[in-house]
């Protein structure tokens, strides 16, 4: 690693545990896979007639299935947003169809009063990774929404001064906005105080400068024995990805990207609306690429599922939370390993066993794996030419 700021992933448990290390309490990043408004509202309560809807997420898979609560409008009147599962069906409060019970997963339990009261989790923004134009110059305006410089004034907003340092930056955005409803922790709290008269310009260099802060991020970068400590500026053949913020502050949509000179503001937006106001945001954004760039990401930061689960003693979504924290756990202490000494004493051990079975027995392996390969090719070209080119 370098002495600067390193390259970190976009990827939801770096991030997670990122601001876990920061002191941040009760955050959660989720990685989406589509652009509907309807993956951002993880946690929302819908009344229909006498009965609550609680939209949990269903069994997690590859694609991030969530509830749709259109479902609910399309199934038929005698049986619940659960497909199957007839109404006062598993558990109690029989005839009197859905009221008094919860659908979650294929089955249904009664409502406790605690549940049925709570305001939906919000979802307090979301970061987004795109391939930066570096071929196109600065605009007095926006290809989007609107500079508002007065806004640096009064929100969380600090440019960006060094290289590697905007997904921790797109991180600060959302949290130093909303420390009222989120648990920032002692020193993210110090920080905004500290800077909270700067300039974007300083409150940038201060973050650079930071060590607490840079410490942490770059705990989560790729350990690599080959780090290239040369600085050139970036041309348009480069890949140069970038992480920006758009999160509800003060009653506005703002885009907060620290090398843009101001926020951006796209409109009126509250944490109620906010998914389905940036949706549209970041669709016009994406449609700006050509039609085969597909390298983005999107993740939202949400209140900790776990703390919901525990609430609503939902013990098998606490389980698959518990088992999903577990599994970043050991993708990070994974990236944080360096493997090439290993991988290098693994075919040290393997060249070693082969020799000591003869002079001749190290030739006779490579030949063997010649072979072998051949045969693999061979076969490859008779399977494409029967099935007409296609494998």
């Amino acid at each position: 690693m370098s002495a600067g700021w390193n390259t970190i992933e976009s990827d939801a448990g770096v991030f997670t545990y990122l601001v876990e290390n920061l002191e941040v309490k009760e955050v959660q990043l989720e990685e989406l896979t589509a652009l509907d408004a309807d993956y951002l509202k993880q946690l929302r309560y819908v009344e229909s007639g006498n009965c609550t809807w609680l939209l949990l997420p269903v069994e997690e898979s590859s694609s991030g299935t969530w509830w749709d609560p259109d479902r609910r409008a399309r199934r038929p009147s005698g049986l619940c947003h659960t497909e199957g599962v007839e109404d006062g069906d598993g558990g109690g409060g029989g005839g009197g169809g859905c009221e008094g019970h919860m659908h979650s997963n294929g089955r249904l339990r009664p409502i406790t009063n605690a549940a049925a009261s709570a305001p939906p989790s919000p979802v307090y923004g979301v970061i987004f990774l795109f391939k930066y134009p570096t071929g196109q110059l600065q605009s007095d305006r926006p290809k989007d929404g609107s500079y508002d410089a007065e806004a640096a004034q009064n929100i969380f907003f600090a440019s960006q001064t060094i290289q590697n340092a905007c997904g921790t930056q797109a991180l600060l955005s959302i949290l130093l906005n909303h420390v009222g409803p989120l648990k920032v922790g002692e020193p993210l709290e110090a920080f905004k105080s500290f800077t909270q008269v700067f300039p974007p310009e300083m409150r940038g260099e201060a973050l650079s400068n930071m060590d607490q802060i840079r410490d942490v991020h770059n705990s989560f970068a790729r350990s690599s024995p080959f780090v290239d400590e040369t600085q050139r500026t970036a041309t348009e053949d480069d890949d140069v990805y970038h992480f920006i913020a758009y999160t509800p502050v003060a009653g506005q949509l703002y885009e907060l990207d620290g090398l843009q000179p101001a926020p951006i503001s796209h409109g009126p937006c509250t944490f109620e609306d906010f998914p389905d106001k940036v949706i549209p945001v970041l669709q016009r954004r994406i449609e700006r690429y050509p039609a085969h760039e597909i390298r983005f990401n999107l993740m939202a930061m949400v209140r900790d599922p776990r703390i919901k689960a525990r609430e609503i003693g939902d013990q098998q979504w606490l389980a698959r939370e518990e088992q999903k924290r577990t599994a970043w756990q050991r993708e990070n202490a994974l990236r944080r390993h360096n493997f090439v000494g290993f991988v290098g004493e693994v075919l040290k051990s393997v060249v070693r066993a082969q020799l000591v079975q003869g002079p001749d027995a190290y030739d006779r392996w490579i030949e063997d794996a010649r072979q072998k390969t051949r045969a693999r090719i061979e076969d490859r070209e008779a399977r494409k030419e029967t099935s007409g080119g296609l494998i």
